[in-house]
């Protein structure tokens, strides 16, 4: 594993309704259910972990779809 710090994800919360935003400033994500993990794009390479920081051995497509980021950077999704 890299030097780069485990970070927790960001996690949805339940609301009864979408609130209000009268700037039109908020972006609003709808949870779908399945995993979430967090791609750390590092000079050997990207790692994937989960949200607890274990190592995902992930889709070969999404690990090249992920080297063209600068090193240094954190995706959570």
């Amino acid at each position: 594993m890299s030097t780069m710090p485990h970070i927790k994800p960001m996690k949805a919360k339940h609301a009864a309704s979408v609130p209000a935003d009268p700037d039109g400033l908020r972006v609003i994500e709808i949870k779908y259910d399945g995993w979430r993990c967090l791609a750390y794009r590092t000079d050997d390479g990207v790692e994937l972990r989960t949200g607890s920081g274990k190592a995902i051995i992930g889709p070969h497509y999404i690990i090249k779809a992920l080297e063209v980021l600068p090193v240094g950077t954190i995706l959570d999704g």
